[in-house]
């Protein structure tokens, strides 16, 4: 009996199911494109749409690996893989070789829309929660209507308050200048109460923030409720990639994005461009960290509607990951506007390739702001000290850097 176990592929197998996720990045882009062509709000603005999560595109490479090794390999009798709706669709499709291939997920099946829906219900209470905090203990900044202003939209985390003042991980370095705010995405990413968070930022008085909440309303709130039934059309639609059927694939990622955070961040951003303008709120030029997320497109989409002759920079101030699709913005997202006038990346060799999936978009180099301090003087100094030193890349989690370091 021969095994094709995904979770231990050989060595050639590895290679092929890599040149396949590559030879099927183009497609996927432009089968995203072909369901954005219907210019729903709800879909423009979740993980799906913004190509920001990789499950659709990770099954599909898997599923056509699947399919070519059972095609030219006539011995495998079981596959194991590690998804369920990827099991569930190599079952659908293997019946047309007439082979008895059994195949095993030790997954279980992902949650429906009913259940994120609930979970997205308990989401916005949590927010109307902070919502009522903030409100509470921040006070709304006075803007004059006559004055033009610059707004930088980024994260701002708790963990950059210091004992020295307020660091910021995204613009590191850019000073505060006249006229220059920087709305925020809040990420609480510590154990101190949130209303600890408010206060510090009460507290700071050298850069001038511009908390998006403090600017909405509770019917804004109300109109956010409505989020999971906006989503429901998407979830019931047919989908279909290369002659496959995967509409349990992009049901399970679109249910699933219901719940994303990141996703509540684009609805409140866009919001927040509603309230700017009907204070009348005279904004020049908008600046905002990009990543290609749903809160990135969200509030584009709202400067697209309010401020629609007002230019937007996406700044890109990290080096591109080549899977990392979200970050590529493609012809139809450039074309309907919902993405950035220019793109600011941090070096020309970035350029092109941030062009990959749409050669029209306007872009400029921009300093690489996260990475000031590793040009700072006192930094050089205090470690250039004749020792041999070992850089560790420690990965983003934390159970994983752990691992690498024993």
């Amino acid at each position: 009996m021969e095994i094709l176990d995904l979770n231990n592929l050989s060595v050639e197998h590895t290679k092929r199911l890599n040149e396949i996720a590559i030879e099927q990045r183009d497609a996927y882009v432009k089968f995203i494109d072909s369901v954005n062509i219907h210019n729903k709000f709800a879909w423009w603005i979740t993980k799906t749409s913004t190509r920001n999560s990789m499950y659709v595109y990770t099954c599909l490479y898997k599923i056509q690996f699947i399919l070519e090794v059972i095609e030219k390999e006539n011995y495998i009798t079981k596959i194991i893989v590690d998804d369920k709706n990827i099991q569930i669709i190599t079952k659908r499709y293997i019946k047309k070789y007439n082979k008895e291939i059994k195949v095993y997920s030790k997954s279980k099946r992902q949650k429906g829309w009913l259940w994120n829906s609930c979970i997205y219900i308990y989401l916005w209470c949590l927010r109307l929660a902070e919502f009522i905090q903030i409100k509470k203990l921040l006070s709304q900044p006075t803007l004059e209507s006559d004055v033009p202003i610059c707004i930088i939209d980024t994260f701002v985390l708790h963990t950059c308050f210091t004992e020295n003042g307020y660091m910021d991980r995204y613009f590191n370095n850019l000073l505060p200048r006249f006229n220059l705010y920087f709305s925020s995405i809040l990420v609480n990413n510590c154990n101190l109460p949130f209303s600890s968070f408010l206060k510090k930022l009460k507290a700071e008085k050298e850069y001038p923030f511009l908390v998006k909440e403090q600017f909405l309303k509770f019917k804004d709130y109300l109109s956010m409720l409505i989020w999971p039934i906006l989503c429901l059309p998407l979830v019931l639609k047919k989908y279909y990639f290369n002659g496959l059927d995967i509409s349990m694939l992009m049901r399970s990622d679109i249910s699933s994005g219901i719940m994303y955070q990141n996703s509540i961040d684009g609805l409140i951003a866009y919001h927040f461009i509603k309230r700017l303008k009907s204070k009348k709120v005279n904004v020049n030029k908008f600046i905002l960290w990009y990543e290609g997320q749903p809160s990135s497109i969200g509030f584009t989409l709202g400067v697209r509607k309010w401020y629609h002759e007002k230019s937007i920079l996406g700044y890109i101030g990290l080096p591109i990951l080549e899977n990392d699709l979200g970050y590529y913005p493609s012809t139809l997202q450039y074309i309907k506007q919902k993405v950035p006038d220019i793109f600011g990346v941090i070096g020309n060799a970035y350029i092109d390739i941030i062009k990959i999936y749409c050669n029209d978009l306007k872009v400029i180099v921009c300093p690489a702001l996260r990475y000031n301090n590793c040009c700072n003087k006192q930094y050089k100094q205090k470690y250039n000290s004749g020792k041999t030193r070992i850089l560790i890349v420690l990965s983003y989690y934390k159970e994983v850097s752990y691992q690498m370091l024993r």
